[in-house]
């Protein structure tokens, strides 16, 4: 059995591999650290990401505005996109991101 665990806000994943109590190694575990393609988010980023949870979890609409649920997540994936690299002053880009994820 092979359990799998993530840190998602830092940049490294954590393998842990526990083998079968009947085999010749039971009891040995085997844990291996590897640098992740997870990265933080900025904070234009989380804030988009806040605004698409909070409207997920605020508003029932079975069919996501005709977009289906995956439609909804990839309007939040684009929006946290589109934010990547700006800063705290731009303020408008990041309401405009928000918009258009929202429209």
């Amino acid at each position: 059995a092979a359990l799998f665990a993530a840190v998602l806000t830092s940049p490294i994943s954590i393998d842990i591999n526990a083998q079968a109590p009947n085999s010749a190694t039971a009891g040995i575990v085997d844990v291996s650290i590897h640098k992740s393609q997870a990265m933080a988010l900025t904070e234009n980023q989380q804030f988009v990401s806040d605004v698409w949870w909070a409207v997920t979890t605020q508003y029932f609409d079975p069919s996501f505005s005709g977009l289906g649920e995956e439609g909804w997540r990839a309007k939040k994936k684009d929006a946290v996109a589109a934010v990547a690299d700006l800063g705290p002053e731009d303020e408008e880009e990041v309401a405009e991101a928000i918009k258009t994820m929202l429209s």
